[in-house]
């Protein structure tokens, strides 16, 4: 009888310790969910848009896999049409692509293009960047850059990659990150293209072990130490 009544005890406590933690748990996800700020950026619609709508408008851009959001825009425009109207700019599945379809141009048009690149997920981190014109790099160069959260470059030198059985330039990023403030220098040749192309952005993403936000994490942090110190409790 002995035996029985400190077995029974002994299951009462683990249930009271495991609904314990269920609490603790459920708890740092609620008030987690409470503190996180709300997106100051509002969803694009999937329709066409212009650059002037993401420069004027302070609006995010997601990419149609959901896994990336762009925002804090900024567009410098040379040898071409000054009304950002003129170049539309649409989602891709891991990107984004901008067309301009009769925008008038000079010998070359530079546009500088200013962007931060996030994924929407804690289990993925930016991998590589790269762009194509009109499927070809013919007539157009770009120099690309891209910084950290402290102003670093985390970018290295350009390669050759393929996606989707196109042979375009990638750049790779070298730390973990998955927030990336991205610079391109773009220059695209009027003889080869006219006032109509388009201009592709791609972005390749890796996994990674999720970082907990700090709010969860503190949360979670004092549930067990509450716990901690009920379990001594009870055993004193």
């Amino acid at each position: 009888m002995l035996r029985d009544a400190v077995r029974l005890g002994a299951a009462r406590k683990l249930a009271a310790t495991k609904r314990l933690v269920l609490l603790a748990l459920s708890s740092a996800a609620f008030f987690a969910v409470l503190a996180a700020p709300a997106s100051a950026h509002p969803i694009l619609p999937s329709s066409d848009l212009t650059l002037d709508d993401l420069v004027n408008g302070d609006l995010s851009l997601y990419s149609i896999n959901e896994e990336l959001v762009f925002t804090n825009w900024a567009v410098e425009v040379s040898g071409g049409s000054q009304n950002l109207e003129d170049y539309a700019i649409q989602q891709l599945w891991d990107g984004f692509k901008i067309r301009s379809e009769a925008a008038p141009m000079d010998e070359v048009l530079e546009i500088v293009l200013t962007y931060d690149v996030t994924t929407l997920r804690d289990t993925l981190a930016l991998d590589a960047t790269g762009f194509t014109v009109t499927d070809s790099d013919r007539g157009a160069s770009a120099l690309l850059d891209a910084f950290n959260g402290d102003g670093a470059s985390i970018l290295q030198d350009g390669r050759v990659g393929n996606n989707a059985h196109l042979e375009i330039p990638f750049w790779t990023f070298t730390e973990i990150a998955r927030t990336a403030a991205v610079v391109e220098h773009i220059a695209v040749d009027a003889e080869e293209f006219g006032g109509k192309w388009v201009l592709r952005h791609r972005f390749k993403t890796i996994p990674v072990e999720p970082i907990p936000e700090p709010n969860t994490a503190l949360l979670l942090g004092a549930g067990m130490v509450g716990l901690a110190r009920y379990a001594r409790k009870r055993r004193a």
